[in-house]
């Protein structure tokens, strides 16, 4: 997938009000030979997207996902990289810890 401009073929129309997509609207976050991962924002609504475009053999797969998060924020949370098998490890030991279940653990944790 080498030109983020023919990628917009599959993200030409906002799912949520129907305007359009524009290049200008477009952050391209990550790349590889077969896969492309992109955020997108509509111009008329300022809905946000998250795509992921896959090339196989099957033809081109596309998966979009809304979100609230604006450019900047999913710049920098692609840019922190996966999550670590670490820190998986250090979160389910921090919830065993608690004694309690995840939902219970956050309805506690919060601040109002």
């Amino acid at each position: 997938m080498q030109n983020k401009n023919n990628n917009l073929d599959f993200l030409s129309k906002c799912s949520f009000c129907g305007g359009g997509f524009s290049v200008e609207n477009l952050v391209l976050l990550e790349e590889q030979e077969q896969k492309t991962i992109l955020h997108v924002t509509c111009s008329k609504c300022n809905t946000s997207a998250i795509f992921f475009l896959s090339n196989n053999q099957a033809g081109i797969l596309s998966l979009g996902i809304m979100t609230d998060l604006d450019k900047d924020e999913v710049i920098q949370k692609f840019a922190r990289g996966a999550v670590s098998a670490d820190e998986v490890i250090n979160a389910h030991q921090f919830i065993s810890s608690k004694g309690e279940n995840l939902i219970e653990l956050f309805k506690n944790n919060i601040k109002s």
